[in-house]
């Protein structure tokens, strides 16, 4: 097998998808200036509940459901009944809201749920701005609607789920940044995340300044920063985060975006490897870019048919070899390099060839995969040895945790669970004899680690292990 040509997407592919957004409704009163969906949906519609839990029966340890996507998901008839088949599962469970004008008791049933995470969408503080941009309901009614969120929120005493702000930033409201994270403050809001506006298909407002090659301009990418940097520095009491893609804060975002003939796509953070959107009539489809593109249906068949469908097996292939035209033009990927790789990456300075299942996003001398992980070495030593150096969390529980290790499609070792005093090891491992350039490494671990089941951390993610360093020697 070539294992870094055509053959690897379905080495990449999870048995069955671990991240989903879940369209509950394409529904929405709102009518927002970005927004795509009344082109696409009209009036829209929801999910049939049985179509619903079926998905949820068929879902084999889902790391994150996210219920949301171009709908309200306030205005799902059988909202708190989703929510709780989605905690059922065991994944963490996270939805996003306008907070449009709902009843009490479905904002009572939001501040009980088993939701891990609620945020809400609040882009100004203004109350004409607020009209402009939601295109229709009062800021004044979101606003009372909020304090009443969290005031049950409050009440149960630890309970609910944690609460985060987001906005959508665009030239129209760029000046409500640090307004925003002000009153995030003032309402005990740990968390603001700025989103910079995409722009795509027939919305009400024209994107140009903020937007070119869908890439974000310099001139917006600068003012978005600063913004930031202000609002950040003026209220440190609330973690504000800025939702980039990798190198857009470079001079020439466009270019840096470009592909070479030859490079892959490895991943980006709607992959087709372990994440799909379902739409709210079954269709699964490949990302928000490509959500009127259908690779199967959960109305006429199984999740399983549908995820491993011939549609979605030719798609995962033209994403690899970089021939989807939408995909290539996608600033949000990552790109792997066959023609400079290397022998030793160190953490997270080698984030070209952690293929798949990484959260790069993190700063730092260790960077944490999820239970699924796959990093490639490049050399041409023929009888080499991995050296492997990381941390292996220590997971409670009637088996020991364990890290397993696959070269090229053969087992080669593993690392038991340490001692919990001290979780970081290094070791080696000979590898099988081989004429190949390059070396694919896959890890597994027998128990995913999510940090806010042992403790009071906000961190839902489920973890693998923490690669420090990977190279390869000889032996």
């Amino acid at each position: 097998m070539d294992w870094l040509g055509p053959g690897i997407p379905d080495r990449l592919t999870a048995a069955r998808p671990t991240v989903l957004w879940v369209e509950l409704t394409s529904r929405c009163v709102l009518d927002c200036l970005f927004c795509t969906r009344r082109e696409r949906w009209g009036s829209g519609r929801d999910m049939d509940l049985a179509l619903y839990r079926r998905l949820m029966q068929d879902l084999d340890q889902p790391e994150m459901i996210r219920l949301n996507y171009s709908g309200e998901s306030l205005l799902y008839p059988q909202l708190a009944a989703a929510i709780e088949l989605a905690a059922e599962t065991g994944a963490c469970t996270e939805l996003v809201t306008a907070l449009p004008r709902v009843s009490d008791e479905t904002i009572r049933q939001l501040a009980r749920s088993r939701l891990q995470r609620l945020t809400v969408s609040l882009h100004t503080l203004d109350s004409a701005q607020y009209a402009r941009v939601y295109g229709t309901g009062q800021l004044a009614s979101a606003l009372n609607q909020l304090q009443r969120l969290i005031r049950l929120r409050a009440a149960q005493k630890g309970g609910g789920p944690n609460l985060d702000l987001c906005m959508v930033a665009m030239r129209e409201n760029l000046s409500q940044m640090e307004p925003l994270a002000a009153f995030a403050v003032q309402a005990g809001i740990s968390r603001l995340n700025v989103l910079p506006v995409i722009a795509r298909g027939r919305q009400r407002a024209d994107f140009a300044w903020e937007h070119r090659d869908s890439c974000p301009t310099p001139p917006f990418r600068e003012e978005l920063l600063a913004r930031a940097a202000q609002a950040a520095a003026g209220h440190p009491e609330t973690e504000l985060t800025v939702d980039l893609p990798a190198g857009a804060e470079a001079a020439d975002a466009t270019e840096q975006n470009a592909l070479r003939e030859g490079m892959r796509i490895a991943s980006c953070p709607q992959n087709p490897w372990n994440t799909t959107h379902v739409l709210a009539n079954g269709d699964l489809v490949p990302c928000e870019v490509q959500d009127d593109r259908p690779m199967g249906s959960l109305a006429g068949g199984s999740l399983e048919e549908a995820w491993h469908s011939r549609e979605y097996r030719r798609f995962r292939k033209d994403y690899w070899l970089a021939r989807d035209p939408r995909c290539r033009a996608c600033p949000w990927k990552t790109v792997y390099d066959p023609g400079a790789g290397r022998a030793g990456i160190s953490a997270p300075a080698g984030r070209a060839q952690l293929l798949h299942g990484w959260y790069t996003e993190e700063k730092g001398q260790a960077v944490w995969s999820r239970p699924k992980a796959l990093l490639v070495l490049a050399g041409n030593r023929h009888r080499p040895v991995l050296r492997l150096a990381g941390i292996l969390p220590f997971v409670s529980g009637p088996e020991a945790n364990r890290l397993s290790i696959l070269c090229n499609g053969h087992c080669v070792g593993e690392v038991r669970q340490p001692d919990p005093e001290q979780p970081g090891f290094e070791r080696r491992f000979p590898l099988p004899r081989s004429r190949r350039s390059e070396w694919l490494l896959e890890f597994s671990v027998r128990h995913r680690f999510r940090p806010s089941r042992y403790g009071p951390s906000k961190d839902h993610r489920d973890l693998g292990f923490a690669l420090i360093q990977a190279s390869l020697t000889e032996r």
